[in-house]
């Protein structure tokens, strides 16, 4: 099934979205969609991989991504957040960020905040900073707190904004119970994954707020 956890939350108001029975589950849907992709998008892509995505993007459609989106495991998820941004769909972003909050399944929330990046969004921010509110202040859980924080600063390199001032010592403190996450605010690999999104999309390399608001 995947790596679950069980902890407390205040998002059980929100729905989570399950599609997939698993005792009934395809064999052919798992080979096809997901078996030789998980550990592409969580590791290093194939040369060709643009060219696969290119590809691939003809077959996507709203089905696919609900039914990947709907499965309890972090492979099935992962693929289906990032198969959301090769599709270009953002209305898959309400599923994705419920996910991302609610910290069901392990190792997802990398393609999850991905996808927060990359579509950019109003609501992609609150759930993010949802996420921090909550999260930060949780020190004995080591869940995707650095992911996120680190999605929150390429969004404010991007977008011009300073959400992460409203967060720096709250980081700080959760740096006390959780040591192995110093020296590490950095947004590097974020911005590597959507710049690559935007090459299979053909959208270009994007540019930071200040050198668009000039050029502009």
């Amino acid at each position: 099934m995947g790596a679950t956890v069980l902890h407390e939350h205040p998002f059980g108001d929100l729905p989570s979205h399950f599609r997939v029975d698993i005792e009934n589950e395809s064999n052919v849907f798992w080979a096809k969609w997901i078996a030789d992709y998980y550990l592409c998008i969580t590791s290093d892509y194939p040369e060709d991989w643009v060219w696969q995505m290119r590809k691939l993007k003809r077959e996507l459609n709203e089905e696919i991504l609900l039914e990947l989106l709907g499965h309890i495991n972090w492979r099935a998820r992962s693929v289906g957040a990032y198969f959301a941004m090769v599709a270009e769909k953002p209305e898959m972003m309400d599923i994705i960020c419920v996910h991302f909050i609610k910290s069901e399944v392990c190792i997802a929330a990398r393609s999850f905040c991905v996808a927060i990046a990359y579509f950019n969004t109003p609501w992609g921010m609150f759930y993010l900073r949802r996420y921090l509110d909550h999260y930060l202040t949780k020190y004995q859980l080591y869940f995707d707190q650095l992911l996120a924080i680190q999605t929150l600063l390429y969004l404010d390199y991007i977008n011009g904004t300073n959400y992460f001032k409203g967060y720096e010592e709250r980081w700080e403190e959760f740096l006390i119970y959780q040591p192995d996450c110093k020296n590490k605010l950095n947004f590097q690999w974020i911005e590597k994954e959507v710049n690559m999104m935007r090459k299979i999309n053909k959208r270009g390399v994007i540019m930071r707020f200040r050198e668009w608001l000039f050029l502009s």
